[in-house]
Parts: C-alpha cells; sequence; structure tokens
C-alpha cells in the first residue's frame, strides 16, 4: 500500500526525536513515550516498545517538540510493522488545518536551518 512517503514537507530525522503518545479511548488513560521517526502534513510514523498496547484503528493523540516548538496532533493507527524489539506504527493524521498550516512553517525552517542534529 503506498503512504505517500513522498508527500511535501515530510521530514525524516536522523534521529527519532522523543514524544508521547495517548489512545484516545474511555478506558485508557496512560501516556507511552514514543520515538517520532518523520512527521508530515498528514502523517506521523512512531517508534513503540514490544509491549505497546497500540492497534491499527486506535485514535491517538501524539506530543512532541519542534524547533523548540510544541506540536500535538491527534490521528488514526492506519499501519504497523512489527520488528524482533518493537513496532513502527503509521498514524494518518485529522484534517487539523491549523496543525497543518503550523508544522508546514516548521518543517520548512527545519529545512533551511543548519543544525548538528535534529
Amino acid at each position: 500500500m503506498y503512504y505517500k512517503r513522498n508527500e511535501a514537507y515530510r521530514y525524516t530525522f536522523a534521529s527519532p526525536i522523543n514524544g508521547k503518545i495517548k489512545i484516545l479511548t474511555e478506558n485508557e488513560k496512560t501516556i507511552h513515550h514514543t520515538s517520532v521517526l518523520d512527521v508530515s502534513m498528514n502523517g506521523i510514523r512512531v517508534k513503540q516498545g514490544q509491549a505497546c498496547p497500540l492497534k491499527k484503528g486506535d485514535m491517538v493523540q501524539v506530543t512532541f517538540q519542534l524547533m523548540k516548538t510544541d506540536c500535538q496532533a491527534v490521528g488514526t493507527v492506519v499501519w504497523e510493522k512489527r520488528h524482533y524489539n518493537h513496532h513502527i506504527f503509521g498514524i494518518k493524521l485529522n484534517d487539523d488545518e491549523d496543525y497543518q498550516k503550523h508544522i508546514t512553517r516548521l518543517l520548512k525552517q527545519l529545512v533551511k536551518t543548519p543544525h548538528t542534529g535534529d
């Protein structure tokens, strides 16, 4: 399945950045630490440990910091790849125009800014 890997303003981090993910259900109150692998206007790819309770179809809230700016997005887990000691999840974000403008501005700044790391 094609997941828009080449969409405009998708940024893959040289080293994953720290974030938090919360499953948005009545029963789930726990916030889990996550590693954000890449981000775009419409999606986020995260890496979780083996014991992660995420599954395809879950509605989640992802928070992370980009260029010292807090980012928060809500979306749905659309795919999962299992590896030996971790899981990779693809999250399709809800069509939140404010988030899309915000992340596009930050990603443009990130690409233009000389830096030694993400």
